[in-house]
Parts: C-alpha cells; structure tokens; sequence
C-alpha cells in the first residue's frame, strides 16, 4: 500500500506547484468578477 502514499505526495506536490504558480504571476489579479448587487431595501 505505499504506491498510495507516494501517489497522494506528487498530487498534493503538484497542487501545491500548480497554485503557488497562479498566485505569484505578475499579472494575476484576485477580484469579484460579480456585478455589485443592488442593496435591499431594509
């Protein structure tokens, strides 16, 4: 059963690749691609 944990090491290792490269390109931007919503009237 070690293939199991070795599997569940490179998934979690590329995750962890694939995410740090998305969030520390120069040009990614976190924003809400949502129009605001109107506010409700109380």
């Amino acid at each position: 059963m070690n293939w199991v944990y070795w599997n569940t090491f490179w998934s979690l290792a590329v995750s962890l690749v694939w995410f740090m490269t998305i969030v520390s390109h120069p040009d990614a931007v976190v924003v809400d691609r949502h129009y605001p919503k109107p506010k409700q009237p109380r």
